[in-house]
């Protein structure tokens, strides 16, 4: 069995070779981060586009629609939230795939 002093320095020795790798690796987090922070501001503005989109589409179909088919044409405010949200997570996904290679 090891000796207090013996584990004592296995401990410290363990603890600075850890904080060297961080230290050694904090260019790639911070770009991974950075990455990270992009692609949801991406992600946000794509969900955004995307749900304008459909609100344009909406109205553009009002207008050249009438009666019945009107209301079976039209994009619920519950679709349109989901595939901007389904397109948010999907850009999301990428991102966060790119920067876990990094």
């Amino acid at each position: 069995m090891p000796s207090a002093a013996e584990f004592s320095a296995q401990l410290k020795n363990t603890v600075l070779t850890t904080i060297n790798e961080v230290v050694n690796n904090l260019p790639s987090i911070a770009g991974a981060v950075i990455l990270l922070l992009v692609g949801w501001l991406i992600a946000r503005l794509i969900r955004l586009a995307t749900i304008k989109f459909l609100n344009l589409m909406n109205h553009f179909l009002e207008r050249l629609l009438t009666g019945r088919t009107r209301a079976v044409v039209r994009f619920s405010s519950g679709v349109t939230r989901l595939v901007g949200g389904i397109l948010f997570w999907i850009t999301l996904f990428i991102f966060t795939t790119a920067a876990l290679r990094i």
